[in-house]
């Protein structure tokens, strides 16, 4: 798959195809939640989704010929699954969506753990939740201090590589988190632990 240069989700991205595999989005339902522009769940329409939605408290307004679909919901109440459900045209309880992208949003989240049991919610059998979060337990943290990505007033929680994986293991997944750092492929172990975000792949 070919990735966008100008979306700024294109990092994450071929982290995902490093570490979870290849990205192939044929025929497949997809949600982006905390979606903002879209970026991704515009990239899995151009790229054969069955079907796209793109979850925000402001997602942009729908276009003409746009081939994803926006909805507004706030990611913090206590069941924005229904909607979405409503929506995709899933019924209760009806396998769900092949892939869930929540990228740099669990940490503006009051309630991370009831978050991801509706995630869980809406994935379909072999589906994939792919989370990325700032990394508190990173070199950047100690290096960039308050200037470091997540430092920002709107954020109420920040994960270690070890709490995000304990905490979506409660929560019903099975997951591994990285912290890629790249360009210090020396330092073997340690590399997939030190960078600014982590990256999780989640399946349950």
């Amino acid at each position: 798959m070919t990735l966008d240069p100008r979306s700024a989700d294109t990092d994450r991205l071929r982290w995902l195809s490093r570490y979870g595999g290849a990205l192939d989005f044929r025929g497949q339902r997809v949600l982006e939640l905390g979606c903002r522009a879209g970026h991704l769940a515009a990239l899995a329409a151009k790229h054969g989704a069955r079907q796209a939605l793109g979850v925000d408290a402001a997602p942009p307004d729908a276009a003409a010929g746009q081939a994803w679909t926006p909805v507004k919901l706030d990611l913090d109440a206590d069941d924005w699954e229904r909607p979405v459900r409503l929506v995709a045209g899933l019924p209760a309880g009806a396998p769900g969506f092949d892939w869930v992208f929540a990228f740099d949003i669990v940490e503006n989240l009051t309630a991370p753990a009831r978050f991801f049991a509706q995630v869980r919610g809406l994935l379909a059998p072999g589906g994939r939740l792919i989370v990325t979060t700032p990394n508190v337990g990173s070199w950047a943290r100690v290096a960039h201090g308050a200037s470091w990505c997540g430092a920002g007033a709107q954020h109420k929680i920040l994960f270690t590589r070890y709490a995000l994986g304990f905490l979506l293991q409660r929560c019903g997944f099975r997951a591994a988190v990285r912290a890629p750092l790249r360009g210090l492929a020396w330092l073997g172990p340690l590399g997939p632990q030190l960078g600014e975000r982590l990256i999780a792949v989640a399946q349950i």
